[in-house]
């Protein structure tokens, strides 16, 4: 196989995994909306150090990304409208 084609084949390889990842987050976004409802019954805050702490230690060796995944959820977690 030429080069050109092997390369062009990794890169749809990529492609697909990149759909992938954009699917599996914006499920745990859904996820996510579904935990602020659920911390809000419990008047819980949306920041849980602990939790976050160990999301990121089983992350490893992607600890920046989920960094950013978190703050997104968290994010949109606060934009959740309250029960009140």
């Amino acid at each position: 196989m030429e080069l050109n084609q092997r390369l062009k084949e990794l890169r749809q390889n990529i492609d697909k995994i990149d759909l992938e990842l954009k699917s599996l987050l914006e499920e745990r976004v859904r996820v996510c909306i579904e935990v602020a409802h659920v911390k809000d019954q419990l008047n819980l805050p949306i920041t849980n150090s602990n939790r976050e702490d160990m999301v990121l230690k089983r992350a490893r060796p992607f600890e920046q990304v989920f960094k950013e995944i978190i703050s997104i959820c968290k994010r949109t977690e606060r934009e959740v409208p309250k029960n009140d």
